[in-house]
């Protein structure tokens, strides 16, 4: 049975952003501390009792980049266990959909961060060489299998913008909102980096927007406001009188309500 390879997970994780792919998920896949959260999964299952198996598929289909996603913990126990609600066509569905708004190009750091994804996938998956009922093989009824590994997730501490649900999820709006008005102009000569405006962030806050005293969300909301007029697309659209963005009260009562 094959394996992911390195070079797959590598590109997954760079057009992850470092975030799950389930929709509205910002859980990071490697977090502030440096630890591995974030799970290799399989849209269509790899084992044949799994979920969204799908006979047709090789060893290596099951295994290649169409195949596989990273999500957090709790996203990949709930699509597996909810296998119905979650068809591989909606989860091929997020997994495009979060590429288009985070994905950013590959680097050497995307490179470390796939090999610790890969390492986690293979210490928590079946033992290939185990035969069952084979001529001078150890004979077993039941193999149990366990693993050591444990994820240490550290969530954003009280009082900061990514503690607050709300805040966070209008700020990920203007994120995604700047990164579809300044990544689709037709005069843009180079290739769009999606992450760029999240060090932005950190160059001019001191830090992470999650990890922001939730005091200071006005001045992120305002500064994402601000770069989000100066594109191109926001300038059309206010000539014809049309909003580029909610303000937080707009959007709670459209999203969070």
């Amino acid at each position: 049975m094959s394996s992911p390879t390195l070079k797959t997970i590598k590109r997954l994780f760079a057009e992850s952003g470092n975030q799950c792919a389930f929709a509205g998920c910002n859980e990071l896949l490697c977090n502030d501390a440096g630890a591995i959260v974030g799970e290799i999964c399989h849209i269509k299952a790899s084992r044949k009792d799994g979920p969204r198996y799908d006979f047709n598929q090789t060893a290596q289909e099951r295994n290649a980049y169409d195949n596989l996603i990273l999500l957090c913990p709790n996203h990949h126990t709930c699509i597996d266990t909810n296998p119905d609600n979650f068809p591989a066509e909606s989860l091929i569905e997020m997994k495009s959909i979060k590429k288009t708004y985070v994905a950013h190009p590959e680097t050497s750091e995307d490179a470390l961060y796939a090999k610790q994804l890969l390492e986690k996938f293979l210490r928590q998956s079946p033992a290939q060489n185990i035969m069952m009922n084979s001529p001078g093989a150890i004979q077993a009824n039941t193999v149990t299998i366990k693993t050591t590994m444990k994820n240490v997730i550290v969530a954003p501490a009280p009082d900061t913008i990514g503690h607050d649900q709300r805040k966070s999820r209008y700020i990920e709006h203007l994120i995604e909102r700047y990164n579809k008005f300044a990544s689709t102009h037709y005069t843009r000569s180079k290739p769009f980096e999606y992450g760029a405006i999240g060090s932005n962030i950190v160059s001019k806050f001191g830090s992470k927007w999650r990890m922001l005293p939730v005091e200071r969300f006005e001045q992120v909301a305002s500064y994402l406001q601000d770069r989000i007029s100066k594109t191109k697309q926001a300038k059309c659209n206010q000539s014809k009188q049309y909003p580029s963005f909610s303000t937080y009260e707009e959007y709670c009562i459209k999203h969070l309500f």
